[in-house]
């Protein structure tokens, strides 16, 4: 993303020669008038003249030329999506642009609008330092007594509705440290308005359990000499938790560029970071680039593959410690943009198949990205009603769906994240990351592909590479022990093996990647780990099945 500024067009004028110190005219002021037939923006300037011009910028994408008559003007536009919209008019004397004013507008006609926040002085009413949910839940959203529809948000969603009509709102899956006390009972009953959006906003409070839940999402780009790899900490419930994490990169680069935020300890290829006051309110996002050593003979061969993982601790009293690891196996990639998509498992994949999706974005512009949302066209191929949104690096993210001219859009609104420039190395970057099923049934050699679009304030839309999954018999499963019997688990000293004949090999790795234990397996095998110190590892599968995965853990 490239942010050019009226200051530069006028040094350049400058510096050609033009006396740009006649002209004399400047914006005086602006304002804006929403319809649900389209948006208006008007503004005012401190002179006429038959030379001065307006264009527009819309912020989806579009421009267009104003109308000036005399000393005021105005501009239209009709969006075809919801959000929040970075609107910008450039003044022109003579095609030079010599002023320009910036600024935001929500652009919710006949639309909902979910959010739920911590209401810390029980006023039932949000308040700009209460803090917003982090953590994804899911709502339910009925209509005259009939539930038509579930969705995902993180922080906040929108979704289309029919004006005049009334709906019921309630949280389905908050955390058990949470509880709704805004409103009273639960559900949130609102008439939708012509003009909007109608916000259903949910109030809530902690409980007295000291229960956590960490997890991690991870993306991991490999290229011929960089490493890059983003990580979101969070966690599901109330009690701010000190997490650890613990990366081990490829020790294949060698040299640490820089991390952000700063980590507690560097040794090798081994970082960790202190991580306070995780909670549903409050998660990290941590962003590490390594170097390969040497000159550019020395490069990674395209095609190679390298090993990452990824712990986070503490464990003991954690509610769930099977999201607390992640060992990423990636293949090494010519080249990558700053802005890409990615998908986990890529490759191969059966019908039904879940999918975790990373949108990484970095704004590697002069000035700091106000607003900045995403748009992505999901394949047809894609169950929709399996969509979930589990993690975004803002701290206010609000997503919605939006079904158009037979596409299925995904929308990630986050306003205000103001994105430091790329001065800013480790700071200036961003993910989310959302969920998604392949639709079951689809035949052998159905393709899934994926992509997004980015947009940086007024900047022109930044598009990803393409992900893509291919539906076929030699799938790479989740981890999961859906496909094997292994026990016992936890063990102690011999672990059996049990699958359904498919698979040949099995590699027992440590949380380094390192393979501790490698062996042929069929049918039913038995392995002696009682030499493994304690602690958690995983077990890869190989076979005519494809590959799949199982945590175990040694006591």
């Amino acid at each position: 993303m490239k942010k050019i500024y009226v200051f530069l067009v006028v040094f350049i004028a400058f510096v050609m020669g033009i006396n740009t110190k006649s002209y004399a005219y400047n914006f005086t002021g602006h304002s804006e008038f929403d319809s649900c037939k389209g948006q208006s923006y008007y503004f005012t300037v401190n002179a006429a003249s038959s030379t001065l011009s307006v264009v527009t910028y819309f912020g989806d994408g579009t421009n267009s030329p104003g109308t000036l008559s005399g000393t005021s003007g105005y501009s239209f536009h009709i969006y075809s999506l919801p959000g929040i919209y970075t609107i910008k008019h450039v003044l022109k004397v003579s095609s030079v642009p010599v002023d320009s004013i910036i600024f935001s507008d929500t652009v919710m006609c006949q639309n909902g609008y979910i959010t739920a926040y911590l209401d810390v002085n029980s006023n039932c009413a949000w308040d700009p330092s209460e803090p917003f949910l982090s953590t994804p839940v899911d709502v339910e959203i009925d209509s005259a007594g009939f539930k038509i529809d579930t969705m995902s948000i993180t922080g906040g969603g929108y979704r289309a509705m029919t004006a005049g009509k009334s709906y019921s709102i309630k949280i389905l899956n908050l955390p058990s440290s949470l509880s709704v006390t805004c409103p009273s009972g639960g559900v949130r009953t609102l008439t939708v308005g012509s003009s909007g959006p109608t916000i259903y906003s949910f109030g809530l409070q902690c409980g007295s359990s000291s229960s956590f839940d960490l997890a991690e999402n991870v993306s991991v780009r490999a290229g011929r000499h960089s490493e890059i790899a983003d990580i979101i900490v969070t966690n599901t419930q109330c009690t701010p938790t000190t997490a650890t994490l613990t990366a081990n990169l490829s020790p294949k680069y060698g040299t640490l560029m820089y991390a952000y935020p700063t980590p507690t300890s560097v040794s090798g290829n081994t970082i960790v970071w202190t991580l306070p006051n995780v909670s549903a309110f409050a998660n990290y996002h941590i962003f590490v680039h390594f170097e390969r050593s040497g000159s550019s003979t020395t490069w990674l061969t395209p095609g190679d593959t390298i090993q990452t993982s990824f712990y986070l601790t503490p464990t003991a009293g954690d509610m769930n410690t099977s999201n607390n690891t992640v060992i990423r196996v990636d293949t090494v990639k010519s080249s990558f943009d700053p802005n890409d998509k990615t998908v986990y498992p890529s490759g191969n994949i059966l019908p039904g198949a879940p999918l975790e999706y990373s949108i990484e974005f970095e704004n590697d512009g002069n000035a700091a990205a106000k607003n900045i949302f995403i748009l992505d066209t999901l394949s047809n191929n894609i169950d929709i009603n399996s969509i979930k949104t589990v993690a975004s690096s803002a701290p206010i993210m609000n997503s919605s769906l939006i079904q158009s001219g037979g596409y299925n859009i995904l929308r990630f609104d986050m306003p205000g994240i103001n994105l430091p420039d790329s001065s800013q190395h480790g700071q200036c970057t961003g993910m989310v990351v959302f969920t998604a099923n392949a639709k079951t049934g689809l035949q052998q050699g159905t393709v899934i592909t994926n992509r997004a679009g980015i947009y940086f304030d007024d900047n022109p839309v930044v598009m990803t590479g393409s992900t893509l999954n291919t539906i076929s018999g030699m799938g790479v499963s989740k981890v999961s022990t859906d496909v094997l019997n292994v026990y016992p688990n936890p063990v102690h000293d011999i672990l059996n093996i049990k699958t359904n004949g498919n698979y040949q090999s099995v590699q027992i790795i440590n949380t380094l990647g390192q393979v501790m234990i490698e062996k042929n397996i069929v049918g039913k095998t038995s392995i002696d780990v009682s030499s493994l110190n304690n602690g958690i590892y995983y077990l890869i599968l190989k076979g005519t099945n494809g590959t799949s995965a199982a945590k175990i853990e040694k006591q």
